[in-house]
């Protein structure tokens, strides 16, 4: 991804998750990263830019949601680049991910995706687990590409479903961080998976990652590492 495209789209200023969202807790009824839609900046495909007043992102897909004449909409394009409040997002794997830090070739990128596995479970107490059988609770794990907004919410009236907003189990999250670099190639950023990435030398990424210190929770080293991608990538032959 181009640095310099990002930021003058998008004013870097990244918080994370939990942070930005203020300790939201998204349900079944509300599966969207944010408690509320609010005003974005998206660039779409073509270098087409545009401003949006009520815009949010589903986590089952990764995808634009919005509002227009009080109706929730699903976005038909996928946004490259947006900024919703005081977070980035680009696209990547087919998803919006966070930009949690960039460096002059790459960026470190977080998502969030349904812990499919632990919510096709229900706690029937004791600490007991018992698998959930309603077609209902299966919605938002079968439905396509796993999101439950297509089958029962979209064309629906928002009045109708903020009321609903804390219905159903709390989602059950699973948080991966990604390095993503210029011309899309995406990686998760943990040191075994950055070991395949197919043109790297294993002992030199080996030795760059003691010397540089990489930590998982440092997201500016991380960084480093997508710079250093970057810079040993190859053409292919």
């Amino acid at each position: 991804m181009n640095k310099h495209l990002i930021l003058s789209i998008l004013p870097c200023i990244v918080l994370s998750f939990a942070a930005s969202a203020q300790k939201y807790t998204p349900h079944e009824q509300w599966p969207f990263v944010y408690d509320d839609f609010q005003a974005a900046e998206l660039a779409m495909p073509g270098g087409v830019t545009a401003r949006m007043k009520a815009v949010n992102i589903g986590i089952p897909d990764g995808r634009i949601y919005f509002i227009e004449n009080d109706t929730l909409k699903v976005s038909t394009e996928y946004a490259r680049y947006a900024k919703i409040g005081e977070d980035n997002y680009v696209l990547a794997n087919g998803r919006l991910m966070k930009v949690l830090a960039q460096s002059e070739h790459g960026a470190v990128l977080y998502d969030a995706e349904i812990n499919r596995e632990a919510m096709s479970r229900a706690d029937v107490g004791y600490g007991v687990k018992s698998s959930v059988s309603s077609t209902e609770r299966r919605d938002i794990l079968e439905g396509s590409n796993g999101s439950v907004l297509s089958l029962r919410m979209v064309q629906k009236p928002l009045s109708e479903l903020k009321p609903l907003k804390n219905g159903g189990r709390p989602l059950e999250l699973k948080e991966i961080k990604y390095l993503c670099i210029d011309g899309g190639y995406t990686v998760r950023a943990i040191k075994s998976e950055v070991r395949q990435v197919p043109w790297l030398d294993k002992k030199d990424l080996d030795a760059f990652w003691k010397e540089h210190k990489v930590k998982y929770s440092d997201n500016q080293s991380l960084a480093e590492v997508a710079e250093y991608i970057y810079s040993q990538q190859v053409s292919p032959k």
